[in-house]
């Protein structure tokens, strides 16, 4: 990274919404959320799937990639589910090279930001 800064209105984001915008070709997610943000690239840290593609549940705060269905809390970036998992243990019985147990340390990659005045100032 080549830690530039972007500054972004805040009365232009959506509030209680994911906001999409774009930085140096990379798109990346600004979460509006009760006065909060959250912000994070846009690409699953699974296998790199475009999350512009994902399901959004703006109840749970939760974004589910497309292509693996693994799915991340937007608030804190930690994967809250493999829906795979799932499917796997009905065919499998654990055992040293499978355990359903064992959490996947994926999360979503989140990026430092400051507010200043009336702006949303990204690191990036």
């Amino acid at each position: 990274m080549s830690n530039e800064k972007f500054k972004f209105e805040i009365n232009k984001l959506k509030k209680n919404n994911l906001n999409i915008v774009e930085i140096n070709n990379s798109k990346i997610g600004i979460y509006f959320k009760n006065q909060n943000f959250f912000v994070f690239k846009m690409i699953c840290p699974h296998l790199g799937g475009d999350l512009c593609e994902a399901k959004i549940d703006y109840e749970k705060s939760t974004i589910q990639c497309g292509i693996h269905g693994y799915i991340f809390s937007i608030i804190n970036g930690e994967l809250t589910k493999n829906p795979n998992i799932e499917n796997t243990i009905t065919g499998r019985l654990p055992n040293k090279y499978f355990d359903p147990n064992i959490k996947d340390r994926y999360r979503l990659m989140r990026l430092e930001y400051k507010i200043e005045e009336q702006f949303l100032i990204i690191n990036y």
